[in-house]
């Protein structure tokens, strides 16, 4: 199982009265990563998007464009890549950006999959990260810490969510659950190297 699907909905029925959605704050987590590049001074951000059919791709679309639209900076439609959550994806769309000859200052990537196959597509056109560009991932994934540079990442808490939903199933076997429930983490910013402050 993906971080996404993790991140996105975790369903188990047992029969038609029982649902638990465990889910996490992706909103607030992409919020946070778009203040953080807009205080270090970007103003043209783009992004690579999620699948517009999942909860995760549908929340950090939505945050990424209304913490734009609340700074009054500009959402470039051009700017707007739509990387399917899928790194094959990603890397395709990020090549037709770098073929449009204008690149955004920074690339918010809505996981960590695409962010790093947007790397690769700038260090083969010789784009260096975060000189050239600056790039935020989402899910903090193992490889995001072993990366050069080392991937700027929002944490999803993805071993408390995997044993919460367990403990949902469990309680709808011991008939202990509520008939609906729903639980949201907390994301977290991880600051490493893959940021720096836009160029004046």
């Amino acid at each position: 199982m993906s971080t996404d699907d993790v991140s996105e909905i975790i369903t188990e029925r047992l029969n038609k009265n029982h649902l638990a959605i465990i889910n996490s704050m992706d909103y607030e987590g992409t919020v946070e990563a778009i203040e953080y590049l807009i205080g270090l001074g970007h103003q043209e951000i783009g992004i690579l998007k999620g699948r517009m059919s999942t909860y995760s791709g549908r929340e950090r679309y939505a945050a990424f464009e209304s913490t734009l639209l609340n700074h009054g900076l500009p959402l470039r439609q051009d700017y707007v890549l739509e990387g399917e959550f899928l790194k094959e994806t990603a890397y395709v769309e990020t090549e037709k950006l770098i073929k449009r000859g204008k690149l955004p200052t920074a690339l918010f990537c809505s996981n960590d999959d695409m962010a790093i196959a947007a790397m690769e597509a700038f260090a083969n056109h010789g784009i260096q990260v975060p000189n050239d560009i600056s790039i935020i991932g989402f899910d903090d994934t193992q490889l995001a810490s072993m990366l050069s540079p080392k991937l700027t990442s929002v944490r999803l808490p993805i071993d408390d969510m995997a044993k919460s939903a367990v403990e949902k199933v469990i309680g709808f076997c011991n008939n202990e659950e509520a008939i609906f429930s729903t639980v949201s983490f907390p994301t977290r910013l991880v600051i490493r190297e893959s940021c720096k402050p836009a160029a004046k």
